[in-house]
């Protein structure tokens, strides 16, 4: 204010200095904001959680959310976008309010900071190639649940084959006769090519009981057989289309991409795997294209969003592990975190919430 401004008021009584008091909040407030009420927030740019739209307008599942919670605290806000580890910095050094983006609620991260309630919980994907490696049928093949099924399937033969034995080697010892393992032997075989091919004619049943059972077993060694050779088909199938990677245990010793600075750095190195750090997703997903790592390891709504807008021929496994829970970031001790969180808490009970799930994860999940 101008000094003579500050002579004049100072001239007043006490009661004109009061007045004029009163009017100047009231200026204040029919001006609005002053610029200590904008908050300054820390945009992570981690599609869907938040990116830029055509105009260069912050978007996505946090960007989003954070709009409908600042509209109810009725603070306006300005952004810029920053690294991961520029936002954290800029928190602890409180050059941003507040942190939106694709951030993952850690407890080393809460020794320095403060962190909203979660807004979303989600564990790290395995994005892997669509294509075989060559080995993908002979892997299926040998894969534990169809052996387990031939296990099975050799069992249910081995006990045919003991009945038809029992049953004829008094009436038949031409073809069931001999001794215990050479009859049983030789049930096992008409057991076996009888239930293929319906008999090769070299063995057949003479007694009632033995003809009896052998017409059981036509027919329901018809129903089997088209069963294995379905499962078998499927395994074929599947092995052409996997990259023979089906879940964490079969990248044991191999290399694996995944963002450096990131939780799942610690997680990738927890399970024992070989990480090897990039500095963005795209480079990781880049050195998986270039088979220079065997799989990418990261948050799975992000892999997700970004595999389906331009890398088909990667795929992501359906098992998530690791699981963590997402929120915004504060400076320690913020008086923002209390409206924050009611705030937030409000607007995930209502419909725009669902949307925006909707919108940026690609399902509707429940409130």
């Amino acid at each position: 204010m101008p000094a003579g401004a500050t002579s004049s008021i100072k001239s007043r009584g006490p009661m004109s200095r009061f007045i004029l008091f009163l009017l100047s909040l009231l200026l204040l407030a029919s001006a609005g904001f002053s610029s200590s009420d904008t908050l300054h927030v820390g945009l992570r740019l981690t599609p869907p959680f938040a990116t830029l739209d055509d105009a260069g307008r912050p978007e996505g599942l946090a960007a989003g959310l954070f709009e409908e919670i600042s509209l109810g605290l009725n603070r306006p806000w300005t952004w810029e976008a920053v690294e991961l580890q520029e936002l954290l910095d800029g928190i602890q050094e409180q050059r941003f309010d507040i942190g939106v983006g694709g951030l993952t609620i850690t407890a080393e991260r809460e020794e320095e900071m403060d962190f909203s309630h979660r807004f979303h919980s989600g564990g790290l994907g395995v994005a892997v190639h669509q294509q075989s490696d060559g080995l993908g049928p002979l892997r299926s093949l040998l894969s534990g649940p169809l052996l387990r099924v031939l296990g099975v399937l050799v069992i249910v033969l081995l006990l045919v084959g003991l009945l038809i034995w029992l049953l004829e080697r008094r009436s038949n010892p031409d073809d069931f006769g001999g001794g215990a393992l050479k009859g049983i032997g030789a049930g096992f075989w008409f057991s076996a090519v009888t239930m293929t091919t319906v008999g090769y004619g070299d063995k057949a049943p003479k007694s009632l009981g033995g003809r009896i059972l052998t017409l059981f077993w036509m027919f329901a060694g018809l129903i089997l057989a088209s069963s294995f050779t379905a499962a078998i088909t499927t395994a074929l199938t599947v092995g052409r289309l996997e990259s023979g990677i089906s879940s964490l245990k079969d990248l044991r010793g191999q290399p694996v991409a995944t963002l450096k600075e990131s939780t799942a750095v610690d997680a990738v190195r927890d399970y024992g795997l070989a990480a090897v750090s990039f500095a963005t997703i795209d480079e990781c997903l880049d050195a998986l294209q270039r088979e220079e790592v065997r799989a990418v390891i990261y948050d799975s709504a992000i892999l997700r969003y970004i595999l389906l807008g331009g890398y088909p021929e990667l795929r992501l496994l359906p098992d998530e592990f690791y699981v963590r829970h997402y929120g915004f970031l504060l400076p320690q001790d913020s008086p923002l975190r209390e409206p924050l969180n009611r705030e937030l808490l409000r607007v995930l009970e209502e419909e725009r919430w669902i949307s925006l799930k909707r919108r940026w994860l690609g399902q509707d999940q429940e409130r």
